[in-house]
């Protein structure tokens, strides 16, 4: 497992990538960003260098395994339902700041309020499906990429459990950070 960790994020990038049969992603690492993404409009996925950067940090080096994986998982999703959270979430800031303006100005735009509650809501629900469907299946695909590797499958369902507690701990506090900015602008149209 240790040999695994020590690979360069490019590299399992393109190892998992060719196990779950997507061999036109690009991979860049990105040195600016803290975190991984995957952006479908140009097909690519944005590795942290972080993981590059702290090769002794234990905790680290597993997580580069799930992130990419992860970040993978986004790269098979449909691009339809990628395309209406991009378009929905969009049209929901463009909304926000439309009626933010409006009701500076003092005009009443109720109607176009309950509209926004919709698209964000409605966006909400898409981006809570493609990041919970990533999240399942990058574990698979983790359980996948060992395999490969010959890693027996006794120390495959203990890595498997183990990036199971960790995703439990911590996906409370991945779902906050997700909507907690279209939280707040929910609770500014409320206000105003």
């Amino acid at each position: 497992m240790k040999n695994i960790l020590e690979k360069h994020s490019t590299e399992i990038c393109k190892d998992i990538l060719n196990i779950i049969d997507n061999k036109e992603v690009k991979i860049e690492i990105e040195e600016k960003n803290k975190s991984s993404l995957y952006v479908f409009l140009n097909n690519t996925i944005y590795i942290s260098d972080k993981f590059n950067k702290n090769k002794d940090n234990e905790k680290n080096k597993k997580a580069k395994l799930l992130v990419i994986a992860h970040e993978c998982a986004h790269s098979i999703q449909s691009k339809t339902i990628q395309i209406l959270n991009f378009i929905l979430s969009n049209i929901e800031l463009i909304m926000f700041f439309i009626i933010v303006v409006w009701r500076i100005f003092g005009k009443g735009l109720e109607i176009i309020s309950y509209g926004y509650f919709v698209v964000a809501l409605i966006s909400i629900f898409i981006r809570f499906y493609l990041e919970l469907n990533a999240t399942v299946n990058s574990i698979k695909i983790v359980a996948r990429y060992l395999l490969s590797n010959k890693i027996n499958r006794k120390e495959v369902k203990s890595i498997v459990s183990y990036y199971k507690k960790e995703l439990f701990k911590t996906t409370p506090l991945f779902v906050l950070s997700l909507y907690l900015f279209k939280f707040i602008r929910i609770g500014i149209i409320i206000l105003i």
